[in-house]
């Protein structure tokens, strides 16, 4: 064995990069210079959008935050510029052929109920789950090389792919828990479709353990004092559940929330309130209006490039987001910034262009200012979660974007949980919504536009793209890398499956006596270093 892409542990030059952080992370802990020293009890509160499902094996914002508490990982993502990083796993090296890749586990790892971590564990929860086909994971596709898991020993596992796999090590922190064996190793394939028991009471290996749930209220996590990474300093996080962002910022100004994403409207109110200090954070992020692309009238390309042409991006930017974004063309961010392709079709609005694109597929104008064809007037239902003012702006935005090519858009509201579970449905019934993608800090976008992949809600579908993406995820040259998927944004932007709206930051507001919370990692990442976290006083 030699070590290869990417490695982490205890080699030279990983242990020399950590004893050069540790001045930064002992101030990271400490906060500024002269603080006291880090002190124990006291709850992180945070909010919510919706009810969470205390379930590992589906998205959901509201249910990764908490989940990424309850559960570890094989790798993880650390500052600077969320570099990946062991979680479960102490260390790890690739075969020369890059096809074999070796982890060692930390030691003294349990799981809440008291039982071992071991090998077992990462063996089962990959082969008979993420590789399951008939157990619901929506990260399959991210591991679609990945053959299989062997125990070497109880704290060594051997992951084999048919191809190199560069980007396994950032996929395996990528939303990806590993799950207790000793509980699931009885479990029927069905049994997983109804994982009511253990949602009650779920059991992983992160620093807090479940304490209790009140559905439309909150979810309390209590301190796991035998956390492998040492005792968590605070004694609780409570997710409250607040689907109206208003709502939370009257909470987040009071002191009754210590956490929340505000939206740009928001900073002015927060000057002089010394309670709170707001961090601007570099996300991997991108909003955008999905089109199914499977339904009429989006299985015409043509339709699609018009609505992307209709859509005023900038005002969207200027007027519900105080200039706080970019605007968007394609799936690839900034933020990775050797993969991005800033010289794609970026439809600048256009409204003539837009029509004689509608005029082609048919669709003309009609009576009332709305087009028709073949007797059907251009109709459109635009789904968004409710209680986000600023999503809901975007929608009326939208709407009137597109009455000025003659499309006649209902808006249509609800629970965030119910609407992604729609929008995620195969085949879903939805027509258009409003959405946001955080994607891991890898180019490897295969899972939400590879044909027929696991997260691919738009029903998007180019073989050119597909061989692309699939050349991209094996390739281990970076130049190589990188044109692979500059070009195939080139064709996603030409093939609109979405109206790309905007490159979003992430702009959190804290507590400002909240220490050890990283003010630049993001919350999915930070909230993974949970046990770090304590309030000064």
């Amino acid at each position: 064995m030699s070590e290869g892409f990417i490695s982490s542990g205890l080699s030279r030059r990983s242990l020399l990069a950590g004893l050069a952080s540790a001045p930064a992370m002992a101030s990271l802990l400490a906060g500024p210079a002269g603080a006291q020293a880090p002190v124990t009890g006291g709850a992180f509160t945070i909010p919510v959008i919706s009810n969470p499902a205390l379930w590992p094996l589906i998205g959901g914002v509201q249910n990764v935050m908490v989940n990424r508490v309850l559960f570890n990982s094989l790798t993880s993502y650390d500052d600077p510029n969320q570099k990946v990083v062991g979680d479960l796993a102490e260390k790890w090296s690739v075969s020369t052929d890059g096809l074999t890749w070796t982890f060692s586990l930390y030691p003294n790892v349990t799981w809440h109920d008291g039982k071992p971590f071991t090998a077992d564990d990462v063996v089962f929860t990959i082969n008979k789950i993420w590789l399951n086909p008939k157990i619901a994971f929506p990260q399959r596709s991210n591991f679609a090389t990945l053959t299989g898991a062997e125990k070497v020993d109880e704290r060594t596992v051997k992951l084999t792919t048919n191809v190199p796999t560069p980007a396994l090590p950032v996929m395996l922190g990528y939303l990806a828990p590993i799950l207790p064996a000793h509980i699931f190793s009885t479990w029927s394939n069905e049994d997983f479709t109804k994982p009511t028991a253990f949602t009650k009471s779920p059991v992983g290996t992160g620093p807090f353990k479940f304490g209790e749930f009140t559905p439309g209220s909150s979810v309390r996590l209590v301190r796991n004092d035998a956390y492998f990474r040492g005792k968590p300093l605070l004694d609780a996080l409570v997710f409250k559940v607040m689907p109206d962002v208003e709502q939370q910022f009257a909470q987040l100004q009071s002191g009754q929330l210590d956490w929340m994403i505000i939206e740009p409207y928001q900073i002015d109110a927060l000057k002089g309130n010394t309670r709170v200090k707001i961090n601007d954070v570099k996300s991997n992020m991108y909003f955008y209006v999905g089109l199914n692309d499977a339904m009429p009238p989006f299985d015409d390309k043509r339709v699609r490039q018009a609505f992307s042409y209709a859509v005023d991006r900038q005002a969207i930017i200027d007027g519900a987001l105080a200039g706080r974004a970019d605007i968007a063309a394609s799936p690839i961010t900034p933020v990775l910034a050797n993969f991005h392709n800033d010289k794609v079709e970026s439809y600048a609005i256009d409204l003539k262009k837009a029509g004689e694109l509608l005029d082609q597929a048919g669709w003309k104008m009609g009576s009332g200012g709305i087009r028709t064809k073949d007797g059907k007037q251009l109709k459109i239902t635009l789904d968004v979660d409710a209680g986000n003012t600023t999503r809901e702006q975007i929608a009326l935005i939208v709407q009137d974007n597109w009455k000025k090519i003659g499309v006649d858009t209902t808006i249509k509201t609800g629970d965030f949980g119910a609407f992604v579970q729609r929008m995620r449905a195969k085949p879903s019934e939805l027509q258009a919504f409003i959405c946001w993608w955080i994607t891991a800090p890898d180019p490897d976008i295969i899972s939400y536009y590879g044909t027929d992949k696991t997260l691919n809600i738009f029903a998007y579908s180019n073989p050119e793209v597909d061989k692309l993406l699939d050349e991209g995820r094996k390739t281990i040259d970076l130049a190589q890398r990188a044109k692979l998927y500059k070009d195939a944004q080139v064709l996603i932007a030409q093939d609109a499956p979405c109206v790309f709206l905007y490159y979003a930051r992430e702009i959190e507001s804290v507590s400002a006596n909240l220490r050890g919370w990283s003010p630049t990692l993001g919350y999915r990442y930070a909230l993974g270093q949970a046990e770090k976290i304590w309030k000064a006083r």
